[in-house]
């Protein structure tokens, strides 16, 4: 064996090892793609999480002893869909998406009160949609309580909490939990 052909291969191994500028241009534009994927799924992500956000229902009670003893109000910027609404007072659990829960929790806002006749009760039921800035009403009287009767709501109203689960239309789950007056 000739000592120049070992010496030449080597050289050729050595020499083949490095990378050519084919090579080079091929992993870069390798990575250049993967870099675009990895942005597109990200800005993709960021997208899907806005149109989320920008559908986001906001449900308040609003509580009152003038005409309105009760309503549900939706303050965000998308329709909220009612999946359950509660009230809890003096340790029981009222379903106010059922007639008999309205009227039992009617009944507790009312104790003490002269108010036992002509109160509007409006039915929630499971999947009602309640529509960006507007108001459902949930109990409601057409006069205006006495200065007595709208102690005795409030002070009854101090033993209730009140909870009601929603969604939004894109299907993320909400809650709001409301405990008397503070």
């Amino acid at each position: 064996m000739n000592i120049n052909n070992v010496v030449a291969a080597h050289l050729a191994a050595k020499e083949s090892s490095a990378l050519s500028s084919t090579d080079v241009i091929a992993i870069a534009t390798g990575v250049v793609a993967l870099l675009a994927l990895i942005t597109s799924f990200y800005f993709g992500w960021l997208q899907r999480r806005s149109y989320h956000l920008s559908a986001k229902p906001i449900l308040d009670f609003e509580l009152g002893t003038q005409g309105t003893l009760l309503s549900v109000f939706n303050d965000g910027i998308g329709p909220a869909i009612v999946d359950s609404f509660v009230c809890r007072s003096n340790g029981q659990t009222i379903d106010l998406l059922t007639d008999s829960g309205m009227q039992t929790c009617c009944e507790l806002l009312t104790a003490g009160t002269s108010i036992t006749e002509g109160l509007l009760l409006y039915s929630i039921s499971n999947n009602s949609v309640i529509g960006v800035g507007r108001k459902c009403l949930v109990i409601s009287t057409p006069d205006r309580p006495q200065k007595a009767c709208r102690m005795k709501i409030r002070e009854n109203y101090s033993t209730f909490e009140l909870e009601v689960h929603y969604r939004c239309i894109y299907g993320n789950k909400y809650k709001t939990i409301h405990s008397g007056f503070e």
